[in-house]
């Protein structure tokens, strides 16, 4: 996971900067419960590890898992770049950073 910790930290700052302070709460309610499935399900797992799967494939599969899911349309466009960018192995991190840049933006640390 460290290999991905700068990554995580640049796509944490385009999401927070890309999210409005009144939506971020739902938003990163929706990434986490992605994330959550994402652990929890093997084929999403091999998915996301194996380079059999294209970043144009694992695009499209976020898209109708998403649209099922009946995420936000921003949650969904979130999803699909990471996915696209082979990038869902870094969700976890990703999200930590997030939480990180919205604890600092509320003054909490």
């Amino acid at each position: 996971m460290a290999r991905f910790e700068k990554v995580a930290s640049r796509y944490a700052k385009a999401i927070f900067d890309f999210q409005s302070k009144a939506k971020a709460k739902d938003f990163l309610e929706e990434l986490e419960k992605f994330s959550q499935l994402l652990s929890e399900n093997k084929d999403l797992q091999q998915m996301v590890s194996s380079d059999l799967f294209s970043g144009e494939k694992q695009k499209d599969v976020v898209k109708d898992l998403t649209t099922k899911l009946k995420m936000s349309e921003a949650t969904q466009r979130t999803l699909q770049v990471i996915a696209e960018g082979k990038r869902l192995n870094a969700l976890p991190l990703i999200l930590d950073r997030l939480n990180v840049l919205m604890l600092e933006a509320a003054d909490v640390f």
